[in-house]
């Protein structure tokens, strides 16, 4: 039996398939044989159960170790070749330079590169941050989440696309409305008999309902677990942020520490390439956007709701010594990260915190707008130095 690395290059019908020895001589003449065979065979197979089970069965006397790139079909294939046994590692596209960065692309050639930096990596070299993969059930939790999110943004579309009407044509409500997609809000806008209003009101009718519909299902998916009632618990975060990072956390465990975890999010500094200066890098921007601008969120709302807490005391103290506001609430989210690392691995909810000012601060978080400008840098440069 040998041990083989295998890298397949997966698209939505077929995948390029490729396998080579993993030794540092070269392989026997009866393994090179069979790889030769393997290769012109197996060169593309359908990207179904049925054309990876014919793959796998032919190479059931070798252990074998298949690397492929981070993409949506990925997650299909990956958990049919754990459920078929087999050893299965998915990559972050953007450390395979020599997939990325390659003039001549071509999806054999992108399976023969897979198929070198596993064989690599089986002989101890690092090149690439591998993937967490979660399971169909967890990941039909995060599109759940997902779904609500693109919900919202819809919603705030039609939010900021009313009030810019009522500027234009000289309309106004009877009050100024924190949210003018609430009830009494839309109420009121009905009563103008403005065909464009009314047309806003609709749409936004039916997505507060179909929100609410969503936000009883990721109740019932998230309400009895832990890590999501831990992260819940903390002054800032709502039903929608504390769900979807528990969603792309998973299992804590996975973080070696509280710097590893808060790096996922990517809110830490990139590493300067020279380690014999140290100059201001701006964050990383690593891991999901989405979980990203949740924490953000999150963060923001806690500094703005929270009066005794080491980050609103950070947030001001970096303020005081002239940070801007998006460099002090990038720093506090890394903060409020390895904050949710700690209480995650002490299993502890948090609770220096009245009821109402928790019941409070969730309110917030599950209304405002997810596009807002308050903590969504593009570019921020001196964060290290915060």
């Amino acid at each position: 039996m040998a041990t083989l690395a295998g890298g397949i290059d997966i698209h939505k019908e077929r995948c390029a398939v490729f396998m080579t020895h993993t030794g540092i001589d070269e392989p026997d003449e009866e393994l090179q044989g069979f790889l030769d065979r393997f290769n012109k065979e197996f060169r593309r197979i359908p990207s179904t159960t049925e054309g990876v089970t014919r793959m796998v069965t032919s190479l059931r006397e070798h252990e074998v170790w298949f690397l492929m790139e981070n993409s949506t079909k990925t997650h299909d294939i990956y958990w049919i070749l754990k459920g078929l046994g087999c050893n299965a590692i998915v990559a972050h596209s953007t450390d395979l330079f020599r997939i990325t960065k390659s003039k001549g692309k071509n999806d054999d050639k992108d399976a023969r590169e897979l198929a070198g930096y596993m064989r690599r990596k089986l002989l101890g070299e690092v090149e690439f941050a591998e993937s967490f993969i979660p399971s169909p059930d967890w990941m039909r939790r995060r599109e759940l989440c997902r779904f609500l999110a693109d919900n919202r943004n819809q919603l705030s579309v039609h939010k900021r696309q009313v009030r810019m009407h009522l500027l234009l044509h000289g309309q106004s409500t009877s009050k100024q409305y924190e949210d003018i997609s609430c009830k009494a809000a839309l109420d009121e806008l009905l009563k103008m008999n403005d065909q464009v209003l009314s047309l806003h009101v609709a749409s936004m009718k039916q997505l507060n309902k179909t929100a609410d519909f969503t936000k009883k299902i990721i109740e019932s998916e998230f309400m009895h677990n832990r890590m999501f009632e831990i992260i819940y618990s903390i002054p800032g975060f709502g039903l929608h942020s504390a769900a979807y990072l528990t969603s792309q956390i998973i299992d804590v465990s996975r973080y070696p520490d509280a710097r590893n975890f808060s790096n996922s999010f990517g809110v830490r500094p990139r590493q300067s390439d020279s380690a014999d200066s140290l100059k201001d890098m701006p964050i990383s921007y690593r891991g999901d956007s989405l979980a990203r601008r949740l924490a953000y969120q999150a963060t923001f709302v806690h500094v703005t709701h929270v009066e005794d807490s080491f980050i609103k005391e950070k947030y001001r103290r970096l303020r005081s010594n002239g940070k801007p506001h998006k460099v002090a609430i990038v720093a506090c989210t890394n903060s409020m990260l390895m904050l949710i690392y700690k209480l995650l691995v002490r299993n502890e909810r948090y609770k220096d915190v009245s009821a109402t000012t928790l019941a409070s601060a969730r309110v917030v978080a599950d209304t405002m707008d997810l596009d807002k400008d308050y903590p969504v840098p593009e570019e921020v440069e001196d964060v290290s130095a915060a």
